[in-house]
């Protein structure tokens, strides 16, 4: 699929949207372990192709500048999101991944591309801190455990439906399939609604978060 300037500007759309909506002001939401924008980023230039490369990396920056990061930190940020995107597509491809996933090895490709593409961004994060310095005082392991886990789940949580939408996407749509897709989005949109706005901060609304699991899978 070609990059189209509007379909480049949906790509950029959707990486900013995913990376802004955990900051509506719900403590639980920033607090949440799936990091969206990892697997946008992924699945965009699977389906789009690498030459889209520029468009993680502007995204990153943006979203970056308004939490007010210093320039350092923009720079690591950009290329690191930028060289996980490239690595995850580069490792589905690797594992010949069809965009049907109707193959047992093409969850084991998506898997190992989960879990090597955020060490990316990991290792450009750390090579900054060490040659350009930041604001950021940190431990050298703080934090990416955490790091390493919501970028996974968001590649497991995202390319699988990009892939499979854009494997199907040409098909005639059944009224009863359009309506079931539907309420499958209705009820994930309507979990995560509540656990934001009732459940207080903390490691119980995280959990909760996962009570979309059931639903994903089913749908």
């Amino acid at each position: 699929m070609s990059l189209s300037p509007g379909r480049a500007l949906l790509f950029l759309l959707a990486l900013l949207a995913s990376a802004f909506v955990w900051g509506w002001g719900s403590p639980t939401g920033t607090q949440a372990i799936i990091w969206l924008p990892t697997g946008i980023a992924i699945a965009g230039l699977w389906i789009l192709g690498l030459e889209g490369w520029w468009l993680v990396a502007l995204a990153a920056a943006i979203h970056r500048f308004t939490l007010h990061y210093d320039s350092s930190m923009i720079l690591a940020s950009a290329l690191g999101s930028t060289a996980e995107a490239v690595v995850g597509v580069l490792l589905l491809r690797r594992f010949g991944v069809r965009a049907s996933f109707g193959r047992l090895w093409d969850l084991v490709g998506l898997f190992v591309a989960a879990g090597l593409a955020p060490l990316a961004s990991m290792a450009c994060s750390r090579i900054a801190r060490g040659l350009l310095g930041s604001g950021f005082v940190t431990p050298h392991y703080s934090g990416w455990g955490g790091w390493w886990w919501m970028n996974a789940l968001g590649v497991l949580v995202v390319v699988p439906l990009a892939g499979t939408w854009s494997d199907t996407r040409s098909l005639p749509v059944r009224a009863r399939v359009l309506s079931e897709g539907l309420a499958i989005v209705a009820a994930v949109v309507g979990i995560i609604w509540l656990v934001l706005t009732l459940v207080e901060p903390g490691l119980m609304g995280i959990i909760l978060l996962y009570l979309t699991l059931p639903v994903a899978l089913y749908g």
